[in-house]
């Protein structure tokens, strides 16, 4: 059997209230036997800055409805150093970035590429081309499932709150 390099797990609770946010935590761990340098962006280590989960409604894919970064070049500052067998984790709110305002069953998973670096890239000042070799990665896990209730107000997300602004 094949392991990655990495893995990733979402743990949320079973079910939410639609005014509550829905936080979850997100895991990842290296698998490797070295050192390497995780880019946090298109993660859950970034927040929900950028698409990277699958999420549905009762079956139906609900499309991501956050905020999308103009990044440039990045720096060593937004990479983690994972030792073999090291985890990080974080936590982040699903609802900032997906429609969850709808009653319902609701699943769960990351669906992204994870950009990585061989051992440190501390001291680097360009990632790239001019400075350190980065692999890219396809990084998905387990699937989880929850429900949402109803409230009498629903929580939106950024995509929304910005919509409602230009008005």
């Amino acid at each position: 059997m094949f392991l990655s390099i990495f893995s990733a797990v979402i743990d949320c609770s079973t079910s939410y209230q639609t005014t509550h946010p829905k936080r979850c935590s997100f895991r990842l761990t290296n698998n490797g036997q070295r050192d390497y340098s995780v880019l946090k962006w298109r993660t859950p280590l970034d927040g929900l800055r950028s698409d990277c989960l699958a999420v549905t409604r009762n079956g139906k894919k609900i499309q991501y409805d956050g905020i999308y970064m103009k990044r440039s070049i990045p720096g060593p500052d937004q990479f983690l150093l994972l030792a073999p067998g090291q985890t990080v984790s974080s936590t982040f709110d699903v609802s900032e970035g997906y429609d969850m305002t709808k009653t319902g069953n609701y699943s769960i998973a990351v669906d992204t590429y994870l950009e990585y670096a061989l051992g440190s890239v501390e001291g680097m000042n360009v990632i790239g081309n001019l400075g350190i070799q980065t692999n890219i990665a396809y990084l998905s896990s387990p699937v989880e499932v929850f429900y949402i209730t109803s409230n009498s107000h629903s929580k939106i997300t950024s995509g929304q709150k910005a919509r409602s602004l230009e008005n």
